[in-house]
């Protein structure tokens, strides 16, 4: 569920279908609508669907602009998308907002569901952030693990691990150095007392 709804402008398609097959190519232009209850100005993108014995291929690259997710309001976010059922799948994304805050991540996901991110950095609230090496997330029907993330947040450094199944059930253990909970909090929108 991408929840986005609250949305007006064109989408332009086309779809094939042969026996074994089908073929869906849009191009989205969307004004004014709504991602994850929060707004955006626009959204322009390409698509590609292919469908081929049961077996499933994506292709989608585009610009969402205007997008206010607190405490960020994004100007631009660039993606990319290469998906397929029986090959790895690419993911990229880069957003830049008017205040200087960016994110770029770079992912591959093999036919089993596991992901390797390869790069992920970004400025936040006028704090550097990067994974100075690619790290692995591992998936098991959903649960989500991931053996060692290293990340570079400003002076300060945090490595991680633990395993994910949903927002009430994980166990993350870590390591923490130097880390400006200041700066955390600024970045996440949120204090807490420790």
């Amino acid at each position: 569920n991408y929840r986005i709804n609250s949305l007006s402008g064109n989408i332009e398609f086309q779809w094939q279908q042969n026996f074994n097959s089908s073929e869906l190519s849009a191009h989205i232009d969307l004004d004014d609508g709504l991602l994850y209850k929060k707004d955006f100005d626009a959204l322009q993108s390409d698509i590609e669907i292919r469908e081929d014995n049961g077996l499933y291929s994506i292709k989608s690259s585009g610009l969402l602009t205007g997008w206010s997710y607190d405490p960020y309001t994004w100007d631009s976010i660039h993606y990319y998308i290469d998906y397929s059922d029986n090959n790895l799948s690419y993911y990229k994304l880069k957003a830049t907002s008017v205040t200087g805050d960016s994110l770029k991540l770079h992912a591959e996901r093999d036919k089993i569901g596991d992901i390797i991110i390869t790069d992920f950095q970004g400025f936040l609230k006028q704090t550097k952030i990067n994974t100075p090496k690619p790290f692995y997330i591992n998936n098991n029907n959903n649960n989500l693990a991931f053996p060692v993330v290293n990340v570079n947040f400003g002076e300060g450094e945090l490595e991680l691990s633990g395993k994910y199944s949903s927002k009430d059930h994980y166990e993350i253990t870590g390591y923490i150095s130097n880390l400006d909970l200041n700066k955390l909090y600024s970045i996440i929108g949120k204090s807490f007392r420790i």
